[in-house]
């Protein structure tokens, strides 16, 4: 049972991707229904306290704002950001947990500034793991879901990351979903084992020797929404470019699933096609609406970082936000650190 005790998390709310128009009115709606909640909200004072005016005192006794000097620039590299940067809304989020005085943080920026920072400001879950992992869950066509991992946290990875993150992602599934069968599965160009890079050829090989670990092959882009497996594993680049090529099909659907466009003016036997559309699509396409999903985790941290997608709205920046409250509610880090080690000896003896 999830312990309603009180919570703190650290939201960047300035970013270029994302505008206070967004985030702010997010943090209300997710505190009005969430008073165990206290959020810093980092950015620029003024434009924050603006949002704030009209504000019920029992929802401003939950949230403590931050001045923030700057905002991370997305077109200047990420070391070179971090130099300049030092007192960017995103750093002094992340700086908040490092100080144990957050649980929690939540940045809709720079993907790559992001890990940059978090790879120098926190400590991985273990020693072994050396690189954090873009993770999110993705609907599929048996009304379940797929975990995909990485998303962009390391575009240049050798074999041993993805049996790594593989691992991992498979212990945490287990414990919480308590899935005794969990199937892991390799993004790849084809399903033959002598195709694909290296790297993931040996990756591939590593996992197939891991007892503990139900791998079940390479999988194909064209059946990642299919159900066929429960956690895709896939180089940096590679992930990143296959979310977003999901996410843009989803944004296709949402309009029809939600049906927004409505034929004001038509004849009585075409608002009947339309009804009879529109409840079909609900039925069979509802669970890829695209409301339902925002924000990937950093997987192998002691602590919580979501980073959300930077071009959403109120409702789903609310999402991301929700879930890292809900990360943090379950205990999720305390509870697989344990498992974690026996499987990571593991993976070390076959790599």
């Amino acid at each position: 049972m999830i312990s309603l005790t009180l919570l703190t998390l650290a939201i960047d709310v300035m970013t270029r991707d994302c505008s206070p128009n967004v985030t702010i009115p997010a943090v209300l709606r997710v505190l009005y229904s969430h008073l165990t909640l206290i959020l810093f909200l980092f950015g620029n004072r003024n434009v924050i306290w603006n949002f704030l005016k009209k504000v019920d005192d029992s929802i401003l006794d939950c949230i403590q704002v931050i001045p923030a000097i700057s905002i991370v620039d997305s077109n200047i590299k990420p070391l070179i950001t971090m130099r300049n940067n030092c007192g960017s809304s995103m750093r002094l989020a992340l700086k908040l947990i490092k100080d144990c005085k957050a649980q929690g943080c939540i940045s809709s920026d720079n993907t790559g500034v992001l890990i940059a920072l978090v790879k120098i400001l926190l400590k991985s879950i273990k020693e072994s793991i050396k690189f954090p992992a873009l993770v999110t869950v993705l609907p599929h066509q048996k009304h379940s879901k797929t975990t995909i991992l990485d998303l962009g946290s390391n575009m240049n990875s050798d074999s041993k990351i993805p049996v790594q993150f593989a691992i991992t992602r498979a212990v945490i599934t287990k414990k919480l979903l308590a899935l005794t069968h969990l199937r892991v599965a390799l993004l790849n160009v084809g399903k033959e084992e002598i195709k694909g890079l290296k790297n993931i050829c040996n990756a591939g090989s590593a996992l197939r020797k891991l007892s503990g670990i139900n791998y079940i092959g390479y999988l194909e882009s064209n059946d990642i929404l299919a159900g066929k497996t429960d956690v895709l594993v896939c180089k940096g680049f590679t992930g990143n470019i296959t979310l977003k090529t999901i996410e843009g099909i989803l944004r296709i659907f949402s309009p029809i699933v939600q049906c927004t466009q409505k034929v004001e003016k038509c004849h009585f036997h075409l608002k009947l096609l339309e009804w009879c559309f529109e409840k079909y699509f609900k039925k069979c396409f509802n669970y890829l609406n695209s409301d339902h999903y925002n924000g990937s985790c950093l997987l192998g941290l002691k602590n919580i970082a979501i980073k959300s997608h930077g071009s959403v709205n109120q409702h789903l920046f609310a999402v991301a936000i929700e879930q890292a409250e809900k990360a943090v509610r379950q205990k999720i880090l305390e509870r697989i650190s344990l498992r974690l080690d026996a499987f990571l000896i593991k993976s070390d003896k076959v790599l």
